[in-house]
């Protein structure tokens, strides 16, 4: 059975919403992009920009979190 996402993305244009799913991806994304990091009006959602979106992901999924879209 696949393991259960720690956070999804959703793609709004240019606009992507990354979204932790559990405690643990939260306490993440506090610690590395954090509300301060830019405009952040949803956090712990992430608002990115297509441009940057894909890094973002590589760099969760790297540091072996599961990431779906």
């Amino acid at each position: 059975m696949p393991s259960s996402p720690d956070f999804t993305v959703e793609s709004h244009g240019s606009i992507f919403l990354l979204q932790p799913q559990n405690e643990q991806a939260v306490d993440r994304v506090k610690a590395h992009i954090g509300q301060g990091n830019g405009f952040q009006p949803y956090s712990p959602t992430i608002l990115a920009e297509h441009r940057y979106i894909g890094d973002i992901v590589a760099g969760i999924r790297n540091d072996g979190w599961v990431v779906s879209a």
